[in-house]
């Protein structure tokens, strides 16, 4: 296997520009990165080896968590890495039920021993967590970096009054935020990404190759004009923000390939403007009720109040520790919708994404209050 990566890896090197680079502040990042985080099933080797050739091609931010895998996703990066410590930018996050002193602590050293590291370049704050007071998290993280174990502290899925309440919990600065960044899911548009540029905040955009099902040809007919794929001018709009970089996660190598070439063009400023306008996301506020909740075999759902409640499935934040964080700061983002082929006519859209949220909100509010929606089309 090694064999063929190494083969892979001159072949493709020979014909392609380096990955660019962006200063965010005090760090320096490839302009796409990778993202290693999931429930994937696949074989390590195979994950190692895409891992292996992201980093030659040029992607060399690797993000994962503690919670992808019950850690093993880390053993994996931890793998992939070996020898090339000094080329990678690893960033990971500890989950809010660990964001006490002593949580934060342990949470660390596991991440450590699974990556086979002695530091971490970037270290976030998966979610904010409603039980423990954000200033003992971030004074925990922020002694971790005094100790020179973390390069850079950072947080993940914080709303911008999150991140400024985060932010003033403690002296030092907060240097990246991990929210997701698509051309469906544009909410950080609103005030996350300007507040960014202004302050130099490292923003890692998850789920980015999202695309809307209307439109597609203006992508297309984009792309054929710099001779590259869809995912390729999603991937160079988002990365043309300053401080946006995206964080692609695939399996298939001729996906990593496009990954790594889709910043090596530079896109006109008309082209980059029509795909700003017209792929606005459609937002709307919906009655709760009217709004099906399908079980799922890829991961755990509550299909009614009663199991969300219940949370048997140990969901961290909780559908009522999430109602909690809701009530007390606003709701982070929408949920994502698709209308509904409900033969009955009863419901008008099936949630796609934002099961927990959705619970959330109904524990915080009952069906009586519009939830906001995006509507995936």
């Amino acid at each position: 296997m090694g064999a063929c990566i190494t083969i892979l890896i001159l072949s493709w090197l020979g014909s392609r520009n380096k990955m660019q680079t962006k200063k965010i502040g005090k760090l320096v990042v490839p302009a796409i990165g990778q993202g290693a985080g999931g429930n994937d099933k696949c074989d390590d080797i195979h994950r190692i080896g895409i891992i292996r050739l992201g980093i030659e091609l040029g992607m060399t931010l690797i993000d994962t968590a503690e919670v992808y895998q019950d850690g093993h996703s880390e053993e994996v990066v931890g793998k992939a890495i070996s020898g090339l410590r000094e080329k990678v930018i690893i960033s990971t996050k500890v989950s809010p039920e660990h964001g006490d002193a002593v949580g934060i602590k342990k949470a660390f050293e596991g991440s450590l021993r699974r990556l086979g590291v002695d530091y971490i370049d970037i270290y976030q704050l998966h979610w904010p967590s409603p039980l423990i007071p954000i200033e003992e998290t971030m004074e925990a993280l922020f002694k971790l970096k005094e100790e020179g174990k973390v390069m850079h502290v950072g947080v993940s899925n914080f709303s911008l009054e999150k991140f400024k309440e985060a932010e003033r919990a403690i002296k030092g600065k907060i240097e990246s935020n991990q929210l997701e960044y698509n051309l469906v899911e544009r909410g950080i548009e609103e005030d996350f990404l300007s507040y960014s540029e202004e302050n130099d905040i490292l923003v890692l955009a998850y789920n980015p190759s999202l695309k809307p099902i209307k439109n597609r040809l203006i992508l297309e007919n984009i792309g054929k004009k710099y001779n590259k794929t869809t995912a390729q001018v999603v991937l160079n709009w988002l990365a043309s923000h300053k401080t946006v970089v995206p964080i692609p996660k695939t399996l298939n190598f001729d996906h990593l390939k496009e990954n790594a070439a889709a910043f090596d063009f530079k896109m006109a400023e008309d082209d980059f403007k029509e795909i700003q306008n017209v792929f606005q996301p459609k937002i709307v506020e919906v009655d709760p009720s009217k709004i099906r909740v399908l079980s799922s075999k890829n991961e755990p759902v509550y299909t009614t109040l009663e199991e969300a409640l219940k949370n048997n499935a140990n969901l961290k934040p909780s559908p009522v520790e999430l109602a909690k964080e809701i009530v007390e700061g606003g709701i982070l983002k929408p949920v994502r919708v698709k209308v509904s082929d409900d033969a009955g006519g009863w419901y008008e859209y099936d949630l796609i994404q934002g099961r927990v949220r959705y619970w959330a909100w109904i524990i915080a509010y009952g069906k009586d209050r519009p939830i906001k929606v995006c509507i995936y089309e």
